[in-house]
């Protein structure tokens, strides 16, 4: 868990913080978007609090079975495998990112009412977006194309999956309803108990990742 205060992140924080600038240079307003930051999140902000980049997180939920089956097709992961690779990054991402100005959302949402999300979001995190969704339509529609989403599971479908943990049925339920209604500080208690169960828990996943390398 405190791999990122060992002496060796040091090579790794210095690579960073020349990526952050050769990718975005002077830029006042830039995306970085990387599932991988949901587990980086605590390194990166380091990062950015020396470049003096101050981040917001867009929080995107998605329907975990859609995950797995992604995951299976690209991957050849093992759904279960697929299942316990969404629970620990969105766990640590939400922990990770509390007290930065924040937006909840899911995937359905993005994908089916994006100009009505970019509005929420730029209220939400207090931005102005550079361009209008008027402007902007024809290529964000291009680049959410429904024919480019090749899985889609109804909400549903995560509470009736018999496979599935109430560890993560229990945390799409509160992302997805803090996404229609916002964030409950009174929900934390109950994530960070998920949290802290998986990686008590964690030994005993060790053959199940160890046969998918």
């Amino acid at each position: 868990p405190d791999w990122f205060r060992s002496p060796k992140v040091e090579e790794f924080r210095a690579e960073a913080a020349e990526l952050l600038a050769s990718e975005f240079g002077t830029s006042s307003f830039f995306a970085l978007k990387d599932p991988r930051n949901c587990r980086l999140l605590p390194f990166w902000l380091e990062i950015f609090a020396d470049a003096g980049v101050e981040p917001v997180v867009m929080s995107i939920a998605r329907n975990p079975l859609e995950v797995a089956a992604s995951l299976k097709a690209r991957n050849g992961f093992d759904p279960a495998l697929g299942h316990l690779l969404w629970l620990r990054h969105v766990l640590d991402a939400e922990a990770g990112s509390r007290g930065l100005r924040r937006c909840f959302t899911t995937y359905d949402e993005l994908m089916e009412d994006w100009v009505r999300l970019a509005d929420r979001a730029q209220q939400t995190l207090g931005l102005v977006w550079p361009r209008s969704a008027a402007i902007a339509a024809d290529e964000v529609e291009a680049f959410l194309a429904p024919a480019l989403r090749h899985h889609s599971e109804p909400k549903a479908s995560v509470a009736q999956d018999p496979r599935l943990s109430p560890w993560l049925k229990d945390s799409f339920e509160i992302l997805t309803r803090w996404a229609a209604e916002g964030e409950a500080r009174s929900d934390y208690k109950t994530l960070d108990g998920f949290r802290a169960e998986l990686g008590a828990a964690a030994p005993a996943f060790s053959r199940l990742i160890s046969s998918s390398r």
